[in-house]
């Protein structure tokens, strides 16, 4: 927290919603990006996703300061929070089992492990 008592800005906020309520998100003052992960796109275009969460890595290592939230409380965060720490190196299964660790979710946990698992074999072909 700021001497204020304000917690200080993020540079980044994954916003973890279906694209069509994006728009209705209002950014904490001082925010650089607002990066909209839609969850559907897991399933109709994962290179993108994984795209997505790379860029967001990307910024991690620059220093942003990012935060991820979802404003419905379905645990869409935490599959975001999963994707990037496998991103980081982590093997999926442990990435679950750390975001576990610290909070409940994701929801679909098998699932997203199923569809990275699927990724990384294509890569491999």
């Amino acid at each position: 927290m700021t001497q204020n008592g304000y917690y200080d800005p993020f540079d980044t906020v994954v916003l973890c919603v279906d694209a069509e309520y994006a728009t209705t998100f209002l950014p904490p003052p001082d925010t650089k990006d607002v990066v909209t992960f839609d969850p559907e796109t897991l399933y109709t275009s994962f290179d993108s996703v994984i795209r997505q969460v790379d860029d967001v890595v990307q910024r991690l290592h620059a220093n942003d300061r990012v935060v991820s939230v979802c404003t419905t409380g379905m645990n869409r965060s935490s599959a975001f929070s999963v994707l990037l720490l496998y991103r980081m190196g982590f093997p999926i299964e442990r990435a679950v089992e750390r975001i576990q660790e610290l909070r409940h979710g994701p929801e679909g946990a098998q699932e997203l492990i199923k569809l990275v698992k699927d990724y990384e074999d294509n890569r491999k072909s």
